[in-house]
């Protein structure tokens, strides 16, 4: 849930858990860093602060984010060319893995044309080899 949108008993409840594990702590904060360097539209500014990033998961991390550091080497390029051009891919990545799931639920369908209608009744708008639904 976003920080802000805590109420003060769930923040009560979340420092309580901050004193026994600090590791979650320092996870939550270096997620909401990550959301708000993600709302930001500058690119130069945002290459500054993922260099911040970067060293802060190095320095001050726990190891299960420490496997972003070679995500962020390898797409350094396309992450940032986000905050020139903000459009991803998540519409279709969504789109993509509920067709996957109903793939997986329609194992053993005898006939192929269930299997269309089964995906253009989950998603109006979206077209499948010629059927279009709206």
């Amino acid at each position: 849930k976003r920080a802000e949108g805590l109420k003060e008993l769930e923040l009560a409840k979340l420092n309580h858990l901050f004193n026994h594990y600090p590791e979650l702590q320092r996870a939550l904060l270096l997620k909401e860093y990550f959301r708000e360097w993600y709302r930001g539209r500058d690119r130069h500014k945002a290459e500054e602060v993922l260099s911040l990033v970067e060293n802060r998961i190095i320095n001050d991390s726990l190891p299960e984010f420490k496997k972003l550091l070679s995500i962020f080497n390898n797409w350094r390029k396309e992450i940032l060319n986000y905050f020139i051009y903000p459009l991803t891919n998540g519409f279709v990545e969504g789109k993509h893995n509920r067709i996957k799931t109903i793939k997986r639920m329609a194992y053993g369908y005898r006939n192929p044309n269930n299997f269309k209608l089964r995906i253009l009744a989950t998603n109006p708008g979206f077209q499948v080899g010629g059927f279009h639904t709206y």
